[in-house]
Order: C-alpha cells, then structure tokens, then sequence
C-alpha cells in the first residue's frame, strides 16, 4: 500500500504505522474514551455506536432549528416518546438516544449547531469541543462517529477531526435493501483507516514548511506525526528528521550541532560537510562567514523577515571590511595600527575627533573610507563607485526596529536599497578568493525540497 501526494509515492506499510481504531483494545482501557458523534436522522446508528464502543463519555453535535423549536437534539435528549422503532410506525414509540444507550447524566454533552447547513459553522463547532477534550483530557481516545447529522455537520466534524490529527475514526454501516437507509438490526461499527490520508496530508505540509526553510517547523511536525501514530523506527523519516536538525542548527549558527547531523550524511552533502569543516580555517574564516551570512539573509527575505535579513547584511558588509583590511593590510579594526593608515585617512580620523595617540577603534563606513583610501585597491574602487547606495542601506538599516529606530523595513525598500548590499558582498568575496589564489566552490543555498527524493 502506499499514499501519493505531489506526485511522490510514500510506502506507508515501510513506516509500520500502528494505530488502533477501535478504543476498547487493551491499551485503550488504561485511558479515557470519549465519543464524538453528529445526530439526525436515525437513532439506531449512534445508539449502536455508542454501546459498541461504551465510552466514558459522549459528546452529541446537534442541529438546533429555532424555526422549528427542535432539532436533532430532541432525539438525543427529548422527553417521552420521540424515536420511532421503525419507519413504519405512526408516531415515536421510543425514548431518547441517553435512555436506549443507558447513559448516565454526567457521561455526555449536547452542544447544539444553529447554522446546520452551513459547513463553516459545523467544522468551529467541532473545533471548538475537540479543543476542549483536549484541554480537559488531553490523554483521553477519541473516536469520531460521523454516521449521523447534515452533510454540512458530518462534513465539519471529519475535517474539524482530521485538523485535530490523533482522532479515531469509525460509522455505523450494514446491508441496505435501497439507497435511502440501512436495513434496522443489520447494524455494526465500521473502524475508518485513515493513516494514509493522514500522513499524506502531514507530509504535504512538511513539504511545504521546508520549502520556507522552515525546518524547525518540519522536525516538529514530523516527530508529532511519529508520535501521534505511533511509527516504529523508519531509516526514511529519521533522516529527514536529522537534516531538519542539521540545517536548523546551521540557520542559527550552531556550526558544531550541524556537522554531528550531517555527518551520517556526509556524501550526499559534500559541498556543506566541507565548508563546515574550512570555518575552522583561521585565515578564511571571516570571508566563510560572510558568505554564510549572505545565504542566511537570503533565506529570512524569502520568508518575508526584510529586517531580520537587513540586520544579517549590515553585518555581512561591516565583517568583508573588516576580514579585508585584516588580509591585506594587517590592519584590525578594534586596534588600528596607525603607522599603516594612508595621511587621507589620518587627516579624516583627526578631523572626526580620534585621538590617534590612543586605541583607535573604527566602525563600518570608516573602515570603508579606509580601503578606499588604499592606493590601487580592488575592493576600495568599487566602494568608491558604490558609496551613496552603501549609504542608503545604512540609513534604511538604522531606522529599522532592530537597529535604531522604529521603522519595518518592507519589501519596496528591501528590493530597492537592502538587496544591493548581497552583490556588493559577492563581489567582495569573489575579489578575495582570486586574490589568494585557493580554489573555493561558494556553497549552495541549502537544500528545502529533500524529502520527495528520500521518500521516492
């Protein structure tokens, strides 16, 4: 067996997916049964339902027509004689749903539908009792009966259920003699697998959540889909669990947690096991982590965090001036050498108030103005050339919440003044690496679409 979602095949009997869908097994005695279920039509099916699977408790979804001054509630709850033993018989020889399954007062809930025909209406009634079953027990099995009730009401109550995602599912069948009902006393509970359809849904989720290179969001998804449906140990899913790890760590440069993940995955993610391993690399280091920086500012602008990657690029900008002037001049920035500044730069220091006599500590456009002041510098003339839109980004940059002011940067502003600063760094990074002569492959912005190819 398998499920398809986008195209890809996932073989669910490899996940050994295990779940009980009848509560009354073993391990489910241990626990709280609650039922759910939506009323109308015939008392029959949820009167079996209900001592089929005798639970603890039973919550009644019930249409409520005002017009009418009844609804199905009267059915479950009514007094005297209001359900009708056969179709045949004149008027209701039977009491309500509560007498015929011999439920106590305190084992069940009425919670009435105004706007029955109106599937939103149904699905946040749904909603609204399973978010209290599970504040209320949140250890308890739940089944859901969705025999009963409009479409609108069966309808809300299996996607309110399937949202929910740790509901059993079961309806009341039996032979039919025609298409309008199932023949009386051929009734039995029906368990509904839905492990398939469940996973599939989860799966196209977590799909969706890495291609926002959201892979917290998909670990967590992932682990509460083990969890809840109780997969036994899966090579498939533990690795794409990992990576998840792995390439989270990575995002919140944690460099050490992402290589101890990515090493049981070494071959496939080469180019990043490597660049890994080079931050280690004292003489690199600093132009590595720009080019990390850049990818990662990249990755909060696809999801929409323009100050978030804003703040990435004021300090991908200030680190390449700063490895620079390191690499070339041996000049740092927290104690500038001042016998080796240019006199044009001196004269500015002095004139901006610096006492060269002390610890000169210079800050981003200053260690700028310096490269620039560099006789015949690559990176210095291109600054130069670039210098007002350098300085609209800091004055964007400045005013953003993170920084100095209170002003969000939007996505206008980002793809006017920021986006610039990531070529103006490329072209930094690309200077050096010819510069110093080593081979260097620029990793790759990170993978966001491996689970189809490790399910396939």
């Amino acid at each position: 067996m398998s499920i398809s979602f986008t195209g890809c095949q996932v073989p669910v009997k490899s996940w050994d997916i295990n779940l009980s869908i009848l509560p009354n097994t073993e391990r489910a005695l241990e626990m709280t049964t609650i039922l759910l279920l939506t009323a109308g039509g015939s008392h029959q099916p949820l009167v079996k339902s209900i001592q089929t699977l005798r639970p603890d408790f039973v919550h009644f979804l019930c249409s409520d027509d005002s017009r009418k001054a009844k609804g199905s509630y009267v059915q479950v709850i009514g007094e005297g004689k209001v359900n009708k033993s056969d179709w045949s018989v004149a008027k209701p020889d039977l009491p309500n749903i509560v007498v015929l399954a011999a439920l106590d007062d305190n084992q069940y809930d009425i919670h009435k539908i105004e706007r029955f025909d109106d599937l939103e209406s149904c699905y946040v009634v749904a909603s609204r009792v399973l978010q209290k079953i599970r504040e209320e027990e949140p250890n308890a099995t739940v089944c859901v009966d969705y025999t009963g009730g409009t479409k609108s009401m069966t309808s809300g109550l299996v996607v309110a259920a399937m949202d929910d995602g740790a509901c059993q599912f079961q309806i009341v069948a039996g032979r039919r003699e025609d298409r309008v009902k199932v023949t009386d006393k051929t009734e039995f509970v029906q368990p509904i697998e839905i492990a398939n359809t469940q996973a599939s849904r989860i799966l196209s989720l977590a799909k969706e959540l890495l291609s926002q290179f959201n892979y917290a969001a998909t670990e967590k998804l992932l682990n509460d889909m083990r969890f809840r449906y109780r997969l036994t140990r899966n090579s498939k899913l533990e690795r794409i669990v990992d990576l998840c790890r792995a390439f989270n760590a990575w995002d919140t440069f944690n460099h050490e947690e992402a290589k101890l993940h990515l090493k049981p995955y070494r071959r496939d993610f080469v180019p990043y096991v490597q660049f890994l391993d080079n931050l280690k690399k004292e003489e690199t280091r600093g132009f590595l982590w720009v080019e990390d920086l850049l990818l990662n500012a990249e990755r909060r602008a696809s999801q929409f965090r323009f100050d978030d990657a804003t703040a990435r690029l004021y300090r991908c900008i200030e680190l390449l001036a700063q490895s620079w002037l390191s690499f070339q001049y041996g000049i740092s920035t927290r104690d500038v050498d001042v016998e080796k500044l240019p006199e044009t730069t001196k004269k500015r220091l002095s004139d901006a108030n610096f006492d060269l006599t002390r610890t000169v500590k210079i800050g981003l456009m200053q260690s700028w103005d310096l490269i620039a002041d560099m006789e015949n510098d690559l990176l210095g003339s291109y600054f130069r050339e670039n210098r007002g839109r350098i300085l609209n980004f800091l004055k964007l940059r400045n005013q953003s919440i993170l920084a100095h002011g209170q002003t969000p940067i939007s996505e206008f502003d980002y793809n006017k003044e920021v986006q610039f600063v990531i070529s103006f760094c490329r072209k930094g990074l690309d200077t050096y690496w010819s510069l110093n002569k080593k081979k260097h492959a620029f990793l790759p912005q990170f993978p966001n679409d491996f689970i189809e190819s490790i399910l396939e």
